[in-house]
């Protein structure tokens, strides 16, 4: 800062081509590198919250309303003209069908006269053509953080932004995006990833909520969240913190909240929560709300009779007490119309008043005082090489802070979409040469296709070799293995074979042990382990024997025939035991073999004997048929109750069983010998065919999974050595493409990843020229030493500059508006000579060697001309007879006035810019000064115009001030002697006088002197208009909008506070002025306390549609209650519900608003119940319906149209970094930049 010489006697104003500031000449100087432009347009976007409504009318906006789909689309955006691409018009897939049958048409629109944002500006000619990169959603830098996320069951919905609008700084509502992206993914996971991509299906399927509006003071608002337990006595104490008047401590901004029942996880699918209107300080006393404040309580109370069926309002014992329940009574803030029912209500009164007649005065007095944040100012450790000064301005002022950096090496991440066209102009580049970062084989890829390869062919032809070298060794490696393989199966074909057959001998054996089976294998038991090792599917043929064989029935008709008369022969010898070996053999014979009828029955009558031991054996030899297999039908028949042969015969039996029993009677009856023969030859047989088909089925399946398995391992061990071998491939061209890419520039990109966005799969489909691509990385430069000058305007908010229009007493309280800056840099070796504030642009004069540029830009596009063209003027200073210059501009002529040349030789240039302050062009030829001054040497200290007068005045470091006129090119001929010592001079923006800011004798205080310019010279001493503490820099005078009184501003940095000293200044002349009495008739009513709090209702309905002309139901309710406004309060409030009702029936005959009985609905009634206890039953309703009627609340604000111009906004708000960072780029990018708001 400015020390405290620099304060008693500072250098001379803007002399030698210094600016205002007397330490900013040794800030320019020092450094004297030569400067080289460097121009960085891959910046992000500042983020800024975002809007959606307050100004005037005259700016036409893009808006769009939510449908209510399931899903939205992935689109973060519309993609542009097309209805396909328009929000308002769902994707035509099947998710995004209208599964409610919700009307996209809201009700809310219908009387938002001032719904809707205006930015008024003037065109940018300068269009730098950076690459556009994405902007990140969020709050700008101008809101600091509040408590919110301090309260973890606290949720923010609508929030309250300032913006910046052609009537001034004006107060918008948006929707909280982080906010509502915490509160969906708490109650449901993963619902939400935009506010474009919400997954209502699922919210409304799974989740449904249970609101209860609630309203007032933030003290009642607390108290009743405590007794809720919504909340507890820590968080309770942060909700109770006010915001300092510098911003400097936190508080919670006023907006529409939600609540969530702490328990919230334990209350299943149905949510419990309290949607909170949290108020401004003002925005219940009727008194000392302001315009401003009553309409965003209307706004706020609507959206929260919209989200609410039961509302409670919370009215504190004095509230209560205050309360007037007289309808004569009003609140002032309602509507004229339910003011007063009369007709004579609707008419005015006026009057043209004299002013008082007075003579030329000037009477300061305190006026505003602004907090500028410790942020925007320099460090302590900054202020040696950084300056803070005012700008001035006619209309306006702001706070430049010049910062001084030092050469460093500057990096700044990027994230963006790319053309292939423009990524082949990227990777060509010599001026900011791409570096390679951690990169994927097939983001180089995408790289080489695009220039790279051509860039370095010999890196990667050799690349190419190495992986083509690799295949090659990767298939001759799989034509080895396979052959190996193959040859070792073939090998171990035999021996697997013998495996098999002896699993199956060791299966037959365990049920048919008779047979002795053996099977001698070719090789010993350690080849037998080293085999169902290799070939694991071995351990399972036992298994699968037994699963997929019948080894117990044996497929042999000779087995089964034997099987099926065993019984007979088992029953016959069981019989008969005592019968010889011979006898036996003959039966069994005759059985199994069969003979002739009559010799068998020969035989029998031949042996009596053998009968008789038969028949004694209950035998029946009738029953025997000699030369037959067995007995006849009939015999059979009618001996089964005497012998119960039948009985045996059919007894099944098994095959293992007939086998054992055959096996285990030969040794009594050696008849059985030739049976057990046969059936030992059969079960041989079986034996065969069985070992044929478990080979045929086991041997090649276990060869063929071996095979496999070991070429999947082999495979496996191929694709690992050969996957190391491309990632050293590939790390080595990568080193050598590093090394050969080694900058020697002064800004270089480094790209860290990079993917098509076109969605297309196939390798050409990648680098087609329909393709686009998304990459990443940072850009590094090594930034000269330069100055940064940031330049905050100080905006009015729209009450105060309407009230400004009205009332010329007013003192406004104006903002330092840090979102809509003015900044540019300023490479060492070229220094501001000259700057002003000109309606929305800067005007800025620049020196550098050998020149002196002027430029006049807005916001965006000041950086960009200041450092890549030449300015609308270049001036030489060869022509212009040096550097040392002095400057002055009227805003009302636009004439802009350039002394220059040497001391005794001055000479006058004037410029004219047009009436859209664009182009500059010279007035005339420079006029000479030297033959008025008698050919002496001069030393100018300041020089101004005469405010909306072809005049300047020019005051000499002697104290002597002259006026010369630039019509008659003539000095006046009075003039001024100031005897003390000028601080500063400078000129009333409403042309009365001229300001000269002396030093007192004590050197502690200036003096603020007013000379009149239409008196000029005859007051030589100036009229004393007020005392003036030093300050830093120097001041300046304004006129806010061109209206209301002057103002002296000073910045001081040790209170860190912008100050103004207001002018009440006359002059002699009589005025007439044509008022208005209704301020005085207003007077003579009753006026209210606190009714806003039952009358805002009143103020929703005249200001909105009560019932809808096109209705939409949103909200889709499970358990809809009837409508409920309960006014909780330890104090009796009996008298509401007539009030409410008279209130209805004003409002119905005085608006006659169509209502269909949804006002006479309402049931309202008071309670002194607190907590959970003042509401028994609440509407409940789908969450994702929920959230669709909060999102459609709100006018989303994608794009503003001004002065020929389209500017997406960012979030819904206009942000100047963002539109900056979107210059020169095309539809497509800009497409893809939108953003809902």
């Amino acid at each position: 800062m400015a020390g405290s010489s620099g304060r008693q006697n500072p250098p001379d104003l803007f002399s030698q081509g210094r600016p205002r500031d007397p330490g900013l000449e040794a800030l320019m100087k020092q450094h004297s590198i030569t400067p080289t432009l460097l121009t960085d347009h891959s910046q992000d976007p500042s983020p800024g919250p975002r809007d959606s409504h307050r100004a005037d009318t005259q700016t036409s906006y893009t808006s769009y309303a939510f449908s209510y789909n399931d899903e939205f689309s992935g689109n973060s955006g519309p993609a542009g003209p097309s209805s396909r691409a328009n929000p308002r018009y769902p994707p035509e897939t099947p998710e995004a069908n209208n599964q409610h049958g919700y009307s996209e048409s809201s009700d809310g629109d219908t009387e938002m006269l001032d719904a809707n944002s205006n930015f008024d500006g003037q065109s940018s000619v300068a269009q730098p053509p950076p690459p556009p990169v994405q902007g990140i959603p969020g709050h700008s830098e101008s809101h600091h953080e509040d408590i919110l996320a301090s309260v973890p069951n606290l949720f923010r919905l609508l929030d309250l932004v300032d913006e910046h609008g052609s009537g001034g700084i004006v107060e918008k509502i948006v929707i909280d995006q982080n906010s509502l992206h915490r509160l969906l993914n708490i109650v449901h996971p993963g619902s939400y990833d935009s506010v474009s991509k919400i997954n209502f299906r699922v919210l409304d399927q799974q989740l449904s909520i249970k609101p209860i509006g609630v309203y007032g003071i933030r003290q009642e608002i607390i108290k009743f969240l405590r007794q809720a337990h919504y909340i507890d006595e820590p968080c309770a104490a942060l909700l109770s913190q006010t915001g300092g008047p510098d911003d400097s401590s936190p508080a919670l901004r006023s907006g529409l909240y939600l609540v969530l029942d702490p328990n919230h996880q334990d209350q299943g699918s149905s949510k419990a929560a309290y949607i909170i209107y949290w108020p401004e300080d003002t925005t219940w006393d009727d008194q000392a709300a302001s315009s401003s404040v009553r309409r965003n309580r209307v706004t706020f109370m609507r959206y929260l009779n919209k989200l609410a069926d039961q509302t409670i309002a919370l009215v504190s014992s004095s509230q209560a007490q205050s309360l007037v329940w007289d309808t004569s009574a009003h609140n002032k803030d309602l509507p004229e119309d339910q003011q007063e029912n009369d007709d004579d209500a609707r008419l005015f009164d006026f009057e043209v008043a004299k002013s008082l007649e007075q003579e030329e005065d000037a009477v300061g007095s305190p006026g505003f005082t602004a907090s500028v944040e410790s942020r925007l100012l320099p460090h302590a450790t900054e202020r040696a090489e950084s300056r803070v000064r005012l700008v001035p301005g006619e209309q306006k002022t702001a706070l430049l802070v010049v910062r001084n950096e030092k050469e460093q090496l500057e990096e700044k991440q990027f994230d963006s979409n790319i053309s292939p066209m423009n990524l082949r102009k990227m990777i060509e580049s010599k001026d900011c040469p791409i570096q390679l970062g951690n990169l994927t084989p097939a983001d180089l890829d995408v790289l080489a296709a695009h220039g790279l390869r051509n860039q370095h062919k010999r890196i990667f032809e050799k690349y190419d070799t190495r992986l083509r070298e690799l295949t090659a060794e990767r298939s001759n490696m799989e034509r080895a293995d396979k052959k190996h393989i193959e040859d070792r199966i073939n090998r171990d074909r035999p021996k697997i074979r013998e495996e098999i057959l002896h699993s199956v001998r060791i299966q037959y054996d365990k049920l048919y042990p008779s047979l002795k089976l053996g099977c001698d294998v070719s090789h010993g038991p350690e080849v037998t382990a080293l085999l169902h090792n290799l070939y694991p599917d071995l351990n399972k043929v036992a298994n699968e024997i037994e699963r997929k064989q019948k080894l117990d029935a044996i497929q042999d008709r000779e087995f089964q025939t034997l099987k099926g008369k065993w019984p007979m022969v088992k029953t016959y010898l069981e019989k008969n035991p005592k019968l010889s070996d011979a006898e036996h053999a003959d039966f069994i014979n005759d059985i199994l073999n069969g003979s002739n009828a009559e010799a068998g029955v020969g035989r029998v009558h031949q042996a009596p004997s053998r009968l008789d031991r038969i028949k004694q054996s209950s035998w029946n030899p009738l029953n025997y048929v000699p030369g037959t297999s067995g007995y006849s039908a009939s015999s059979t028949t009618n001996s089964q109750s005497s012998t119960g042969f039948t009985n045996h015969t059919n007894t099944h039996i098994s095959d293992p069983q007939f086998v054992s029993q055959i096996r285990a009677m030969e040794q009594e009856y050696p008849s059985l010998s030739g049976i057990m023969r046969q059936v030992n030859d059969a079960l041989g047989r079986n034996l065969d065919a069985l070992e044929k088909r478990v080979i045929a089925d086991q041997l090649d399946r276990i060869t063929s999974m071996e095979r496999q398995r070991q070429n999947a391992a082999a495979s496996g061990t191929r694709d690992h050595g050969h996957r190391e071998e491309i990632r050293r491939a590939f790390e080595s061209v990568m080193r050598e493409l590093k090394e050969a890419m080694i900058p020697n520039a002064r800004q270089t990109r480094r790209v860290d990843w990079i993917r098509s966005t076109s969605g297309g799969h196939g390798h050409n489909s990648s680098y087609s020229s329909n393709a686009q691509y998304r990459w990443g990385g940072s850009v590094a430069s090594l930034r000269t030493a330069q100055n940064r000058h940031s330049i905050y305007p100080l905006e009015l908010t729209e009450q105060d500059s309407q009230v400004c229009r009205a009332n010329e007493d007013h003192v406004p309280q104006p903002k330092v508006d840090t979102r809509h800056k003015f900044e540019f840099i300023l490479l060492k070796g070229r220094s501001v000579e000259f700057i002003q504030l000109i309606r929305g642009k800067c005007l800025v004069v620049v020196a550098e060697r050998g020149r002196t540029r002027i430029f006049i830009e807005d916001n965006v596009t000041i950086d960009h001309a200041v450092n890549s063209t030449h300015g609308k003027v270049s001036l030489s200073h060869e022509s212009l007879g040096g550097p040392q210059c002095k400057f002055a501009f009227d805003q009302t002529t636009r004439l802009l006035a350039i002394v220059h040349g040497h001391k005794d030789d001055l000479k006058l240039s004037i410029y004219i810019f047009d009436e859209f302050f664009t182009n500059l062009r010279s007035r005339g030829s420079p006029i000479s000064l030297r033959s008025w001054y008698g050919n002496k040497s001069i030393d100018l200290g300041q020089v101004c115009f005469v405010s909306g007068l072809e005049e300047i005045c020019f005051v000499e470091t002697s104290g002597r001030a002259r006026i010369f006129s630039l019509i008659t090119q003539q000095f006046r001929n009075a003039s001024l002697q100031i005897d003390r010592p000028i601080i500063d001079a400078f000129s009333s923006p409403d042309g009365s006088c001229l300001f000269v800011v002396v030093s007192m004798d004590d050197s502690t205080s200036h003096r603020l002197l007013a000379f009149h310019w239409a008196s000029f010279g005859n007051n030589k001493k100036g009229i004393e208009s007020a005392s003036l503490r030093p300050c830093d820099g120097y001041r300046v005078a304004t006129r806010f909008e061109g209206r209301g009184r002057v103002h002296v501003v000073a910045f001081s940095g040790e209170s860190k506070a912008i100050t103004s000293t207001v002018l009440q200044i006359t002059q002699k002349a009589t005025e007439f002025a044509f008022r208005s009495d209704r301020e005085h008739s207003r007077k003579k009513a009753t006026e209210t306390t606190n009714n806003s709090l039952i009358d805002c209702h009143l103020e929703v309905w005249t200001r909105f549609p009560v019932v809808p002309a096109v209705a939409r139901n949103t909200l889709t309710a499970i358990d809809r209650q009837p409508r409920q406004l309960i006014f909780a309060s330890s104090i009796d409030l009996q008298g509401v519900e007539d009030y409410f009702s008279r209130m209805i029936s004003t409002f119905e005959a005085t608006t006659r608003k169509p209502m269909a009985g949804t006002l006479t609905a309402i049931e309202v009634k008071p309670t002194n119940k607190t907590g959970r206890d003042i509401v028994n039953k609440t509407s409940e309703f789908k969450l994702g319906s929920f959230i669709v009627e909060l999102l459609c609340l709100i006018p989303l604000h994608l794009a503003v149209t001004r002065e020929n111009r389209f500017i997406p906004l960012k979030d819904g708000v206009w942000d100047p970094e963002y539109e900056r960072s979107l210059l020169g780029a095309d539809v497509a990018a800009i497409v893809d930049a939108l953003s809902l708001g």
